[in-house]
Formats: structure tokens, C-alpha cells, sequence
């Protein structure tokens, strides 16, 4: 259960996640740009950290900075200048090691495909596993990253192919193509932790009690269970702290994409989202400052 500003299916410290023992994993969420986030994960104590994606180089490098640690690996979910502005800067930097697999991902980089499967912090580390998932739809060649074994809990980066509570606008994809991945992301386990490329929760959540309201698109989804999300999100906000990650059984409950059953039941929903960013005369709480916020795993 979830209660209001508060979640019982993870801690959530303000204080930093890299003081404890060597075998805690931590995720630094990480706001860069206009609403686009960066996911940093490290090891303890460890002095190296592996980030997901690189819009931002110099917000990245002043994390590094004031924690004292270097990027070791680069995983980029796919090439939109927001994800990968960065790399350059960042390999210059850090040596880092790229990984993607899009040809368009700036400079050099080590190509992944689906069913691929990394150590997040090398052969020998941990036997923490990094699988590739083929997330095409917002973009080709789009990838999510599913990281267990070592960790308390699985995560699942998923870039700009979903949100919470949302998919990605198909750009070079189609329905069906996001429809096989949100299907891959629903398989997954229910307690694994999503880590979205974007800052996009409560847009998706206004969207998802439009749906749920005027009933012309069928959803799974109860009106009830969006209102509480809204409320949990907006409060969030309110405190400078991302609404990310969330599970995928706490997805299943609120995000009317990842429910569609079909591939035109998907794209009847993008096609709604489109006008209703268009047309909607929505209320927004503010605007909000979302600063960086570490999570144990």
C-alpha cells in the first residue's frame, strides 16, 4: 500500500544512499535539462557508478564531483539529443565505456541488442546482470535496460518508451511495436522498480482520469486509484522530489497504456493523449523544482 507522500514499497532518504556498506546499490535519480532525468547507480562505497542515459554532461559531472566519483559505464536507451547531448563530454572526461544500440549515438560505443546481458560493474562484480530489452516504438533501436540479480530489488530503465502512468510518443515507431514492449515491460516481475527517462507522471496521470471519466476508450483502470496517484504525485513535487520510480503492479493500476489489450486499443489512447496535450485546459500545481534524490536497492 501506498500512502499519501509516503511509499511502503521503498525507502526514500534525502540523505545521501553512499554512506553505508560496501554492498549497498544505490540509484541517484537525477533531473537534467527541462523534465528529462538520468539515472546514476553505484555500489557502496565504490568510486566508480555506471549512468543511464547522458542529456546534460556538466549536471552530470557536478554529481560526480560532489560525490567523488567517476562514470564508468554509459547505457543509452536511444539517440534524441535529450538522452545523449552528453556522452561526448562525458567520454572525454571519464574514459567512460558507451553502450547503445543505435548507430546515431554519438562517437564511438559498444553495440547491444536485445537478449543481450551485461555486468553492470564488470564480469566479476557482484554477478549483478544487465539484460537488453528491444523497446522500439518512441524511436528504432530502442532500448530499456533490465538490471537484477545482486540488487535488493529489479529495475528496469526504461528511457522514453515508458513512463509512469505513460508511454513514449511514437516517432519512428508504431502501435504495434510499443505494444510488443509495454507486453515485455508487463512481464516482468510486479515488485521491480521503473526508472523513466522523463518527469512526465502527472500529465499522464490528468490524461489517465479523462480516460477513466468519459468512458469512450475502454481501461481497466479505476478512477479512484488515479486520484490517489495524482494527489501522492503532486505532493511529491511539492518537496522538490521526482515522482519516479514506482513498481510495475503499482503501473498496472494506473497507467492505461500499459493496460491496452491491443495495439489499436494503444493507438486510439496516443492518438486521445495527442489532443488532450493539445486541447486540454488542465490545471497545473505550480511549477516545481525537483532536485536529485538517491534510492536504496
Amino acid at each position: 500500500m501506498w500512502s499519501l507522500c509516503g511509499r511502503s514499497l521503498l525507502q526514500r532518504s534525502s540523505r545521501s544512499a553512499f554512506g553505508g556498506c560496501s554492498s549497498t546499490y544505490s540509484v541517484s535519480v537525477v533531473p537534467v535539462l527541462d523534465d528529462n532525468y538520468v539515472h546514476v547507480i553505484q555500489l557502496g562505497k565504490k568510486n566508480e557508478a555506471v549512468c543511464v542515459d547522458a542529456g546534460c554532461a556538466s549536471t552530470i559531472k557536478t554529481w560526480c564531483e560532489t560525490r567523488g566519483v567517476s562514470i564508468r559505464n554509459l547505457f543509452i536507451t536511444h539517440h534524441h539529443h535529450d538522452h545523449v547531448g552528453g556522452v561526448d563530454a562525458i567520454v572525454s572526461t571519464y574514459a567512460a565505456n558507451v553502450h547503445g544500440a543505435d548507430s546515431r549515438i554519438p562517437g564511438e560505443y559498444h553495440l547491444v541488442k536485445s537478449g543481450d546481458s551485461l555486468k553492470i560493474f564488470g564480469k566479476d562484480e557482484r554477478q549483478t546482470n544487465v539484460d537488453v530489452l528491444g523497446a522500439d516504438g518512441h524511436t528504432k533501436n530502442h532500448v530499456a535496460y533490465f538490471v537484477h540479480g545482486s540488487f535488493h530489488r529489479s529495475c528496469l530503465f526504461s528511457g522514453d518508451s515508458m513512463f509512469s502512468g505513460g508511454c513514449g510518443r511514437l516517432f519512428e515507431g508504431d502501435a504495434n511495436e510499443a505494444f510488443q514492449t509495454l507486453s515485455t515491460f508487463k512481464s516482468l516481475p510486479q515488485s521491480t522498480l521503473l526508472f523513466p527517462g522523463h518527469e512526465y507522471t502527472l500529465s499522464n496521470l490528468q490524461f489517465a482520469l479523462d480516460v477513466c471519466r468519459k468512458g469512450s476508450i475502454p481501461t481497466i483502470v479505476r478512477e479512484i486509484d488515479v486520484m490517489e496517484a495524482i494527489k501522492r504525485c503532486e505532493c511529491f513535487l511539492r518537496q522538490g522530489k521526482p515522482s519516479v520510480p514506482t513498481t510495475i503492479a503499482h503501473e498496472l493500476g494506473i497507467n492505461v497504456f500499459l493496460n491496452a489489450t491491443s495495439s489499436d486499443h494503444l493507438q486510439a489512447l496516443l492518438d486521445a493523449k495527442l489532443q488532450f496535450n493539445n486541447t486540454s485546459n488542465k490545471v497545473m500545481p505550480g511549477i516545481f523544482t525537483v532536485f536529485p534524490y538517491d534510492v536504496h536497492i
